[in-house]
C-alpha cells in the first residue's frame, strides 16, 4: 500500500447515500424487472452493496456502482422469474375477485384492462428493459441526459436514443385507435 490511506465508504455513508437515492433506485428496479419485483430488488441490491463496500473506490460515481447492482440484481431475477413461468406451479390459482381478476397468476396486469393507467404500463411493458428504466429516470425523476448515461453507465447518446425510441413506441401504443375510450 502507498503512503496514501486507503479511505472506504463507510455502512453509515451508504445508508445515508442510500435513504435519499432508495427512489431513484427503486425506479431502474422496475425498468428491468417490473414494479412487483422492485422492491425486492433494491433490498437484495443493497444487501450486496454493503457486503462489497471494501471494492467502490471513494471519489469515483456511487450513484452508478449502486445501480450497475441493482441492475445486477433485476436482471437475475427477471431470468429467474422467467424460468419459473415456464414451470407452473399445480394446484395454484388466482383469487376470484367478483368474477373479474384484474392480474394473471403471475402477477401481470390482464390484457383485458381497460383503464388508462393499465394501457400506458401494458405499453411499458413493451418496452426493452434498458429503455424502460432511461425513459422512467427521464420522465419520473427528470434526470437529464448526462445523469442517466453515468447513472447507468452508458452513452448520453445512447441514452437519448432509448427515451426518443421507447416515447415513439409508446405514442403508437397507445394512439387512440389502440385504446379503448376511458369512461370518467
Amino acid at each position: 500500500m502507498s503512503d496514501r490511506t486507503r479511505h472506504e465508504l463507510s455502512r453509515t455513508d451508504f445508508a445515508a447515500y442510500f435513504a435519499s437515492e432508495a427512489r431513484l433506485h427503486w425506479t431502474i428496479a422496475a425498468g428491468h424487472a417490473g414494479r412487483d419485483l422492485a422492491d425486492d430488488v433494491v433490498q437484495d441490491a443493497a444487501m450486496i452493496a454493503l457486503s462489497k463496500l471494501s471494492t467502490f473506490t471513494v471519489g469515483t460515481n456511487l450513484r452508478a456502482w449502486f445501480a450497475q447492482i441493482v441492475t445486477n440484481v433485476a436482471r437475475n431475477q427477471r431470468r429467474k422469474r422467467a424460468k419459473n413461468a415456464a414451470e407452473p406451479l399445480e394446484g395454484l390459482a388466482a383469487p376470484q375477485l367478483d368474477g373479474h381478476v384484474p392480474v394473471d397468476a403471475h402477477g401481470s396486469l390482464r390484457a383485458d384492462q381497460v383503464a388508462f393507467d393499465d394501457q400506458v404500463l401494458e405499453a411499458l411493458e413493451g418496452l426493452a428493459p434498458d429503455a424502460r428504466a432511461v425513459l422512467l429516470l427521464r420522465v419520473v425523476h427528470e434526470l437529464p441526459y448526462g445523469e442517466i448515461a453515468r447513472t447507468l453507465q452508458m452513452p448520453e447518446n445512447t441514452a437519448m436514443s432509448h427515451v426518443h425510441r421507447a416515447r415513439e413506441f409508446l405514442r403508437t401504443k397507445l394512439a387512440p385507435t389502440h385504446c379503448s375510450k376511458v369512461t370518467r
